[in-house]
């Protein structure tokens, strides 16, 4: 093909040429000073005058002074510089880009989404491109070409985007139409729980129809609404009932734990009544944990004064039961010996303990010549009953054989002649009664 004949420039005054040249120099000789003394504020100011002086005579200067601005612009900190030095490089390098989008590699291709951001993205680079210089014919053909041929790739999304979207419409609408027959044919249903499941897995469905337009989903999102609605109208009506039945509870559970005496029967009947509860309505997770802390704490409350008031009753009588027990110990040793005094002895400190009246603990073992205090009111007591011990009737109903103690010792037999008149008989103590025998 034979290459174009290239466009002429036009014809441009001398003394124009001339004053925009001396423009131009007298902008660049300003910025490459400002640049060169380091001022960062000036050299700012000093290229935008530049820019400025730029867009106005711009399109008179040579080639050689062009590559000078260039230069300066670049020194001054503006990476980009002039748009008309760079715009064939940018362009070029678009053009590469768009070229690139239909040859990667195998299993790197583009989708239909991520390819029409990357074609926006570069038609818009494009026109920044061709604001600051002149329009290139060639590059812009190329360009265009390619970007066309990677348009098919988005037009077949597209197509197959709304074949889907049909696709989902119809599903949904369906789904739409199901619900409402389930909703007339449970309408009765006695099994909340069952009738909640079915609600759940409905609501999946829905969530996973596939993807539809922004506008139709509107439309069917207020339609599935009211027949979602309309289904689970029971069960709100029994889980609005179950929630003021489960506040009557939670009452009954502070009126328990603020009284006075914890009765653990009505702590365990008012449990077994929520639980009867909480199986027979199903409620919301976060709702249904909510009410049974607000139900529990009263009652965990009770439970905790009640055990720190045992563990502060345990600390107040934990002498006195360590008292009984030592004396109780005692008494399984005395009755180990069989010794009737040592068994008497126990017990009495045994009923002492019992009554709170502590001993001290004797010592390791009694010194030589101490004498057994006992006190007098323990002394008369273990006399009375020695007393009636010996005094009391045989299971047989004969005499005691067991000779009773006397209170004073009994005169010895007079062996001594017996005065005059007396009884002979008395001067022996042949006829004297026998003792009786030992028990």
């Amino acid at each position: 093909a034979a290459k174009p004949a290239p466009a002429r420039a036009p014809k441009v005054d001398p003394a124009a040429r001339a004053a925009a040249e001396e423009a131009v120099k007298a902008a660049l000789a300003k910025l490459e000073q400002e640049t060169a003394e380091g001022h960062g504020k000036a050299t700012a100011g000093a290229a935008a005058a530049l820019r400025a002086v730029l867009k106005e005579h711009g399109r008179y200067i040579e080639q050689p002074l062009e590559g000078q601005v260039h230069a300066a612009l670049v020194a001054a900190g503006e990476l980009e510089g002039w748009q008309r030095w760079s715009a064939d490089k940018v362009r070029e390098e678009l053009v590469a880009k768009a070229e690139a989008l239909l040859k990667r590699p195998e299993g790197q291709a583009l989708g239909g989404r991520k390819m029409q951001e990357s074609l926006r993205a570069l038609r818009d680079q494009w026109k920044k491109a061709d604001q600051g210089g002149v329009p290139n014919h060639a590059l812009w053909k190329r360009f265009d070409e390619a970007c066309n041929e990677a348009h098919k790739v988005v037009e077949a999304w597209l197509e197959k985007v709304r074949a889907d979207a049909a696709e989902h419409r119809a599903h949904r609408l369906a789904l739409i139409e199901e619900v409402k027959a389930w909703a007339a044919a449970h309408a009765n249903s006695a099994d909340l729980k069952a009738h909640n499941r079915a609600l759940h897995q409905f609501a999946d469905r829905w969530r996973d129809a596939g993807h539809v337009g922004e506008k139709v989903f509107a439309e069917l999102q207020a339609q599935w609404a009211e027949a979602f609605g309309a289904a689970r109208a029971p069960i709100d009506a029994a889980q609005k009932g179950s929630i003021e039945r489960r506040q009557a509870l939670i009452a009954e559970a502070v009126a328990l734990g603020a009284a006075p005496q914890l009765r653990i029967d009505a702590v365990k009947a008012l449990q077994q009544r929520w639980q009867a509860e909480a199986q027979s309505v199903p409620l919301e997770r976060r709702q249904e944990q909510k009410l049974w802390d607000a139900f529990r704490a009263p009652i965990d409350e009770a439970f905790n004064r009640k055990s720190a008031e045992r563990e502060k009753a345990s600390a107040v009588m934990s002498e006195h039961d360590r008292q009984v027990l030592a004396a109780s110990k005692a008494l399984d040793t005395a009755n180990a010996t069989g010794d009737a005094q040592k068994i008497r002895a126990a017990v009495a400190d045994l009923e002492a303990a019992l009554r709170g009246e502590f001993k001290p603990a004797p010592a390791d073992g009694p010194s030589v010549g101490a004498t057994e205090v006992v006190a007098p009111g323990q002394a008369a007591a273990e006399f009375a009953e020695s007393a009636s011990l010996a005094g009391a009737p045989s299971e047989g109903g004969g005499e005691n054989t067991e000779a009773a103690v006397p209170a004073e010792p009994a005169p010895a037999n007079d062996l001594t002649a017996p005065a005059d008149g007396a009884d002979p008989s008395a001067r022996t103590d042949a006829d004297a009664p026998a003792p009786a025998p030992a028990p």
